[in-house]
């Protein structure tokens, strides 16, 4: 074995259950989260936990229920949260992290709730119940079709947590690498894309909270101008080359 190798090791299942007991009588008699107050609060109303759920993101407990409660009294359904402007958010949210993004965002929410599903929350749950089984067939003829490999490769995905979207990221990443080789596009950039995503997702999440979310913010700047140019160039410049290779052939011909 090298040196610095993790060695893994599997845990009794009775020493997980003692550390779980030892967790809840530790945090026995502690204090309940901003969102369980709303919750016990407000009946277990499930927008009303939504809402909360995303006031609370960086934010302390204490900030969160105040400014939740100060929301609720004003507006209490998606309906009339919806209608209110979102200057008028940002005061009652107020000083929770990122208060204007998170006002934005809950008008929008709250406008989508009541676009797509009449003001309600959580009833269009029963219709997509099905949706997984159908799913499901769609794989298992997919896999029937084209072979033992394809079959191979999704019930791999599924069973690494048991969960049909891992399942859509395999078949999305499979047409996305047969692209890649279509289109002779290099595949390390690939590897290194998945290596440095989460820090160029941080930076980009950390420009537009900069910006107010404002996206102007990576074209008004020389650098990051010149960046988006060079990145779009790089994206559409195997596609060219591929069909300019067609058209000279074709005269060729």
């Amino acid at each position: 074995m090298s040196r610095g190798t993790a060695v893994v090791r599997r845990v009794p299942a009775r020493r997980v259950k003692a550390v779980m007991r030892a967790l809840a009588r530790a945090i026995d008699g502690l204090e309940l989260p901003a969102v369980e107050k709303i919750s016990e609060s407000q009946d277990e109303n499930p927008f009303q936990v939504l809402i909360a759920t995303l006031l609370s993101a960086r934010t302390q407990d204490q900030t969160t229920l105040a400014a939740s409660t100060r929301l609720f009294k004003v507006a209490r359904t998606p309906r009339t949260m919806a209608a209110l402007p979102v200057r008028e958010l940002e005061r009652l949210i107020y000083p929770v992290s990122f208060y204007r993004n998170k006002a934005r965002h809950v008008k929008a929410c709250c406008e989508m709730l009541v676009m797509r599903f009449g003001g309600g929350i959580g009833t269009p749950l029963a219709g997509d119940l099905c949706a997984p089984s159908a799913t499901v067939v769609l794989f298992g003829a997919l896999g029937i079709a084209l072979g033992r490999w394809l079959r191979g490769a999704l019930v791999g995905a599924f069973a690494l947590h048991n969960a049909l979207g891992d399942v859509v990221v395999a078949a999305v990443f499979g047409v996305l690498g047969y692209l890649m080789m279509r289109f002779d596009y290099p595949r390390i950039t690939l590897v290194i894309a998945l290596v440095l995503g989460e820090l160029a997702e941080r930076s980009f999440h950390q420009a537009l909270a900069l910006a107010d979310g404002a996206w102007t913010v990576f074209f008004t700047r020389h650098v990051s101008l010149i960046l988006s140019i060079l990145v779009g160039l790089a994206l559409c410049w195997p596609v060219l080359r591929h069909l300019l290779q067609r058209l000279k052939k074709g005269r060729a011909a």
